[in-house]
């Protein structure tokens, strides 16, 4: 609303005095005549926006589809619903070349038109680089109700990594209303923004000023890809092959193309996954993707000896490296002596294991 029109009372000048003035009064001659107060400015011709920060109520927001590229879903397709679909929906997203996502010349922008209901659970993604999906580049899980409400990212090279979390806290809501999740490949890692879907971005833009909002970067855990071909994007129904923990979601439309990178390399603004190094433990080594046999306590034994064997030379002198595993066998932990050592064995280690990163500082 426009603001009033009246001005300010400390600027008023009292009115002429209407008894006789007393000896300490002023005369009348001396009292200043009153000044006709200026008009008030016209009101702006939009609404105002003061729930908005002033470059999103001036700003017109990005587009949250990629400008040229490929509808590899959508319109005349329904809706692909998971909770109706018999099988996971699996996407190509073609025109991938390594050498054209570091110039940014060719597609590098994935972007998912969906609805998940207010009342669901959760639904995932997984963006891979072959068609089989049992290696996962990028896994993709906004969870509601789970520790009340994250936000999971993770990898798969033959096992699950080790998982990230944010909470949804942090986002614009994710859940009960039409949204575009996109996904940017670059050659830090993936970039994972939210934004509204366009259709309500003009009843809805207070959720988040109509922007991209840039929810986290997971930062390459494999290699992409070296050769020119595609992708693979898929679209679960359930969160393992038995059909438990049932998504609950709609996608209406997918655009693979090229967009402009939405974020710096080194955003200077708080963002999960954003130098995650820097929470790293000098001297622990994170090792997945290990054959644990039948799991049993026995076969849990034999890795633990075989990594400790590997690792004795990157470890304290007298006891060498200290080796915790976990996941049944299909993960451990390595403790190395120093930090220089842990360098060290993560530069002669990798060839033998493939899947050997730094450990968080909170891994136990």
């Amino acid at each position: 609303p426009a603001l009033s029109a009246q001005p300010p009372q400390q600027n008023s000048v009292p009115p002429p005095l209407t008894s006789a003035p007393t000896a300490s009064a002023p005369s009348m001659a001396t009292i200043p005549k009153r000044k006709k107060p200026k008009p008030a400015p016209p009101p702006p011709s939009a609404p105002a926006a003061s729930h908005l920060a002033p470059s999103a109520a001036t700003a017109a927001p990005p587009l949250p589809f990629p400008t040229t590229g490929h509808l590899v879903y959508g319109p005349p397709s329904s809706p692909w619903n998971s909770l109706t679909a018999s099988t996971p929906l699996n996407l190509s997203l073609p025109e991938y070349n390594p050498l054209g996502l570091l110039s940014c010349t060719t597609p590098n922008t994935l972007t998912i038109e969906y609805t998940a209901p207010p009342d669901s659970g959760r639904f995932c993604l997984s963006v891979s680089g072959q068609d089989t999906f049992k290696d996962v580049l990028l896994h993709v899980n906004p969870r509601q109700y789970w520790r009340n409400g994250v936000l999971l990212m993770n990898d798969c090279d033959g096992s699950w990594g080790r998982s990230l979390t944010a909470p949804l806290e942090m986002f614009p809501r994710l859940f009960g209303v039409k949204r575009c999740l996109t996904v940017q490949v670059r050659h830090e890692g993936f970039d994972v923004f939210s934004s509204l879907a366009p259709s309500d971005a003009s009843t809805e833009r207070d959720v988040d000023g109509g922007k991209h909002h840039h929810m986290f970067r997971f930062e390459h855990r494999q290699a992409m890809p070296t050769e020119i071909g595609q992708l693979h994007l898929q679209l679960l129904t359930a969160a393992d092959d038995k059909g438990r923990e049932r998504q609950n979601w709609q996608v209406h439309r997918v655009n693979w193309g090229l967009q402009p990178l939405l974020a710096a390399a080194e955003p200077e603004y708080s963002c999960p996954g954003v130098n995650s190094s820097q929470a790293l433990h000098p001297r622990k080594l994170f090792v997945s993707g290990l054959d644990k046999g039948d799991g049993s306590e026995g076969a849990q034994e034999r890795t633990k000896a075989m990594l400790e064997r590997d690792f004795k030379k990157y470890g304290d002198e007298l006891h060498g490296a200290a080796v915790t595993v976990l996941g049944g066998g299909s993960y451990a932990l390595v403790m190395c002596g120093t930090e220089a050592k842990a360098g060290k064995a993560m530069a002669e280690m990798r060839e033998k294991y493939t899947r050997l990163t730094r450990a968080s500082r909170t891994a136990e």
